[in-house]
C-alpha cells in the first residue's frame, strides 16, 4: 500500500492577505454576501490574484500602472476559464481591481499605481421593450388573475421579480392621489414606485390580510399558482 502524506496548504501571499483584509472592510460597511462573493470576490480571488501570483506579483508594492495595464491585457488576449471574456466582463474585471487598488491607497498600504486604469468602453445596444399590445397580449394568453396582475405590474412599474414577490399587502402610498408601491431593492435600498390606480384596485382585490391580527401578509404572487383545468 503506498505511503500518504499530508500536503500542507500553500502560503498565503500578502497580496491575498490584503484581498481579504479588502473584502472584510466591504462586508463591514454594508455590502451583502452576495455582493461580497460575486461582485468583489470572485474578480479578485478567482482571476487577479491567480494571474498575479503567475507574474509574480505577491506584495501590493509591486502593482502599477503597468502591471494593471499588464492584467487588462491578459483579459483580453486570454479570456477566462471558460474562453473568451466579453466587454462587460471585462470591465467589470477591471473596475474590481480598481476599487480594490483605490482601498489600498485609502488605508496606506505601499502601492506604485495611480489608483486605477481607464475602463474599457463598452458597446451601446438598443434595448428592446415591450410595446403596449405586447403587454396586452401577454395578459391576454394568463388564465389566472393574479398572472395578469403580476404582467400589469412588472410592465408598469418596471421593477425586478425579486421585488415583486417580496411586496407586502401594507406596501402601498398614497399621496395627494398618486399611488406608490414601496419596494426594497439591491441592498436593502427602498424606493417608492408609482403604480397606477387600476394596478392598485387589481392588487386589493388579490391580496389577503390576515383576519385575526390584521396583519400584512405577502401578496400572492410568492404563492403557488392558481389550479387551472387542463384541456
Amino acid at each position: 500500500m503506498p505511503k500518504l502524506s499530508v500536503v500542507a496548504p500553500a502560503a498565503r501571499t500578502p497580496l491575498a492577505r490584503l484581498v481579504d483584509d479588502y473584502l472584510a472592510a466591504a462586508r463591514a460597511a454594508g455590502a451583502s454576501p452576495k455582493t461580497i462573493r460575486f461582485s468583489y470576490g470572485f474578480p479578485l480571488k478567482e482571476v487577479f490574484l491567480p494571474w498575479a501570483e503567475e507574474q509574480a506579483i505577491t506584495e501590493s508594492a509591486q502593482v502599477d500602472n503597468r502591471v494593471l495595464d499588464r492584467f487588462s491585457v491578459h483579459l483580453r488576449d486570454h479570456g477566462g476559464k471558460r474562453g473568451p471574456l466579453s466587454e462587460h466582463s471585462i470591465w467589470t474585471y477591471v473596475k474590481s481591481v480598481n476599487r480594490f487598488v483605490r482601498w489600498l491607497k485609502e488605508e496606506g498600504e505601499e502601492v506604485r499605481a495611480d489608483g486605477g486604469r481607464k475602463l474599457p468602453k463598452l458597446p451601446k445596444k438598443l434595448v428592446t421593450v415591450l410595446s403596449r399590445p405586447d403587454i396586452a397580449r401577454l395578459e391576454g394568453v394568463a388564465t389566472a388573475e393574479r398572472d395578469k396582475l403580476i404582467v400589469r405590474v412588472l410592465a408598469d412599474c418596471g421593477i425586478r421579480i425579486g421585488e415583486l414577490v417580496k411586496l407586502k399587502t401594507n406596501d402601498f402610498e398614497g399621496r395627494s392621489g398618486t399611488y406608490f408601491l414601496k419596494v426594497a431593492g439591491k441592498g436593502a435600498r427602498e424606493r417608492l414606485v408609482p403604480i397606477d390606480r387600476r394596478c392598485i384596485v387589481g392588487c386589493a382585490a388579490t391580496a389577503t390580510i390576515a383576519p385575526a391580527t390584521r396583519t400584512a401578509c405577502s401578496w400572492p404572487y410568492a404563492a403557488a399558482r392558481p389550479a387551472t383545468s387542463r384541456r
